[in-house]
């Protein structure tokens, strides 16, 4: 399982970003993972009139190979 968030933006840019990732993870073989979970990112950002102010959410499915 792996889980991950971050915040950021503080006036420099955005005014504020945050995503937030969750998976679970399996072992294929001993170089590859398949990973399934979800994630959500959000973004506030103005600039000069434009406005972005949204959060996207959805599945994730990755699959990882280690060299």
């Amino acid at each position: 399982m792996l889980l991950y968030g971050d915040y950021g933006g503080f006036g420099v840019g955005a005014d504020s970003t945050w995503q937030l990732l969750a998976t679970l993870n399996y072992n294929l073989t001993d170089r590859k993972t398949l990973s399934l979970g979800y994630k959500t990112l959000a973004v506030d950002y103005s600039n000069a009139g434009h406005v972005f102010d949204t959060t996207l959410s959805g599945p994730v499915v990755a699959l990882t190979f280690r060299f």
